[in-house]
């Protein structure tokens, strides 16, 4: 919750620090759209590069039944990934909860003690019946018979705050050409056309962004889950991701689309027309034309 919390702030601030950066660039001068659409084509294809900042991750947990074998067999995967073993048949289990337990012993992740085949635990006050439990014991689907509550996992700050700090960079990137992106459409037409192009814009967005956006990467995430919820029969939502499975789809969807709308702005800026005489000194000399009627309102 902390790491998403961190991750989530800090991207808004670069969300805001983006934005404000573009208009920094917007104010410099009156650009003429070709040069705008340029500005926003090379801003997307800088921020690409940082999408490859989620590769700087904790190593995964490896999930007994999913990764490796029953009982704990680390050098072997089974070729449909299953819970259920002979170790823990006659258990009972299911999945409408996890409750992940750590052997400790070899690094092996378990859905639930149950799921470890545990028939003993021992408890942190074995005086008070509600105190939590220390640890399972006699657990037939682990190597070492013993489990703990909680999964088990490496603590890897430096990776997680170096993948933030370049989230943020790209992320910042980005937006400092969306000053340029959400202007071209007003000046690459006339003025009259300017209310009809604005709404074309949003339409198209939609259809084709918005709108296949959450269907394409649901289809990834769900093809990603290794262990579904499962009650009364009924398939609820995932447990468990293959999370590499998962980042690299992630991450090369967003890197393709990403290089596909740089290279689209970039064939807008090749083939708009070159400004005219008279484009170049209206836009060239707007700014110092502004300045001079401040000067003299003030004056």
């Amino acid at each position: 919750a902390v790491v998403s919390t961190q991750s989530t702030g800090s991207n808004v601030i670069a969300f805001v620090l983006g934005l404000v950066l573009g208009g920094i660039i917007m104010r410099v001068k009156d650009w003429h759209p070709k040069k705008l659409l340029l500005i926003y084509s090379v801003a997307v294809l800088l921020s690409t590069p940082f999408q490859a900042s989620l590769f700087l991750r904790c190593d995964s947990n490896v999930v007994g039944g999913v990764d490796v074998t029953y009982p704990g067999s680390l050098g072997e995967t089974q070729g449909e990934p299953s819970l259920y073993d002979t170790c823990n048949n006659n258990c009972n289990c299911n999945t409408a909860f996890p409750s992940f337990v750590c052997d400790e012993t070899d690094g092996v992740t378990y859905f639930s003690q149950c799921h470890a085949g545990c028939t003993n635990g021992t408890l942190l006050n074995p005086a008070d019946s509600q105190s939590p439990v220390k640890e399972y014991t006699e657990c037939s689907c682990t190597s070492s018979g013993t489990v703990r509550p909680g999964q088990c996992g490496e603590r890897c700050q430096t990776r997680l705050y170096i993948s933030l700090a370049l989230s943020v960079l790209g992320t910042m990137i980005n937006f400092s050409g969306y000053a340029a992106h959400a202007t071209v459409y007003q000046r690459c037409v006339n003025e009259v056309d300017r209310t009809v192009a604005q709404g074309w814009r949003q339409f198209i967005t939609r259809v084709l962004g918005t709108l296949p956006a959450p269907l394409l990467f649901g289809f990834i995430i769900d093809n990603a889950c290794t262990i579904w919820r499962v009650v009364g029969g009924q398939q609820g939502n995932c447990w468990v991701y293959d999370v590499d499975s998962l980042l690299v789809w992630f991450v090369w969807v967003q890197i393709v689309l990403r290089i596909l709308s740089s290279a689209l702005y970039f064939l807008g800026w090749y083939l708009y027309p070159e400004p005219t005489q008279e484009e170049r000194e209206r836009y060239e000399g707007r700014a110092t034309e502004y300045e001079m009627k401040e000067k003299l309102s003030v004056s």
